[in-house]
């Protein structure tokens, strides 16, 4: 989602819409990268160019102190690479566009998230701006704390055997919090397999009975009553 809202917003860049558009790709990139990197959401918007936000080693790498985190735990994350062209595409364009919207007089924020004031992104216009464009798409607003939750979920569900790794991935102190995701994810798991059972005995009976002929004993079912032997 977060890469077609800023794919979407390259290409509107391009006609009149220059300040809609990158507002639309700041807001894709923060989704994208807080879907793969859930930073909780103070620490997110946070992210200072220089600061909190380095180049290094070829890539961007995100770096919280230890007294920054709610945790006490530093947090030293790489940037997925594959969203390395979107980062430096905002950097370069979208973020210029919105920071000359600032009041005369001032000086350029370094904080990575620019509002529509040309100003740094305060946490509340971040989380609303998140809730309603994921409304749009999935039809319930998603709010950044989830964000954790889908992360280490999937992370759990698709990569059990790496589970461990959800506590650096959301800077937990402890592996009890790893421990429920994993117990999440096992049931998924599980539902997913009954999913898939009940849907392969549908099949089987569809390759006894053809459609007309299952029909046909629903109607004639709901015709008869419980003394009927149904």
């Amino acid at each position: 989602m977060g890469i077609e809202l800023m794919d979407k917003a390259s290409d509107d860049a391009r006609r009149d819409q220059p300040f809609f558009a990158a507002s639309q790709y700041r807001d894709g990139l923060i989704i994208a990268l807080m879907a793969a990197r859930p930073l909780r959401i103070r620490n997110f918007q946070d992210i200072e160019l220089l600061r909190t936000l380095v180049y290094r080693s070829g890539t961007y790498w995100l770096v919280f102190g230890e007294d920054e985190t709610k945790t006490g735990r530093p947090v030293d994350i790489e940037v997925p690479r594959p969203l390395t062209p979107y980062l430096e595409s905002y950097l370069r364009l979208h973020r210029s566009i919105l920071l000359a919207k600032r009041p005369a007089g001032t000086k350029p924020t370094t904080a990575l998230w620019v509002s529509r004031s040309g100003e740094k992104m305060q946490e509340p216009a971040m989380r609303e701006n998140i809730k309603r464009r994921t409304k749009i798409v999935f039809g319930h607003a998603i709010n950044p704390h989830l964000f954790r939750d889908c992360a280490a979920t999937s992370f759990a569900t698709d990569d059990p055997e790496h589970v461990r790794c959800i506590a650096a991935l959301l800077g937990h102190t402890t592996l009890a919090t790893s421990d429920t995701y994993y117990d999440q994810a096992r049931m998924v798991t599980a539902a997913r397999l009954f999913s898939a059972t009940m849907m392969k005995i549908r099949n089987d009976l569809l390759e006894i009975f053809d459609d007309k002929a299952i029909r046909a004993f629903l109607i004639e079912a709901q015709q008869l009553g419980p003394d009927d032997g149904i």
